[in-house]
């Protein structure tokens, strides 16, 4: 099986795939576009369903929100998610807070 990773930007995404084909993962990853919880579930649902998935990972930047704030909004996604998806599989649903921009991630393994 594979996971699905939902990020934020176009830098994110290339920082997670080139992460994912040095550790010999499958993946799908899937740009969120904004700050919207509804928005990462429709995604997220569309694919699950349609796909077999059994983790889907989000992504999501702190920027200068409450650390809180983000946590309530991934807590919203999951309860969301776990509620509609109509499947007869269980599908690990996990968000994490990037405290610091991933790109700062990939420039720090430049030097």
């Amino acid at each position: 099986m594979s996971s699905l990773v939902i990020v934020e930007g176009e830098s994110d995404e290339g920082f997670i795939k080139g992460l994912a084909e040095r550790l010999g993962l499958r993946i799908k990853i899937l740009k969120m576009r904004g700050n919207r919880p509804n928005k990462a579930v429709r995604l997220i649902k569309a694919v699950l369903e349609s796909q077999s998935f059994s983790k889907a990972i989000i992504l999501k930047d702190q920027h200068r929100y409450p650390e809180e704030s983000i946590r309530e909004k991934l807590r919203q996604i999951r309860k969301e998610i776990s509620k509609t998806i109509k499947t007869d599989r269980k599908v690990f649903v996990h968000g994490i807070i990037v405290k610091k921009a991933i790109e700062a991630w990939i420039l720090a393994g430049l030097g």
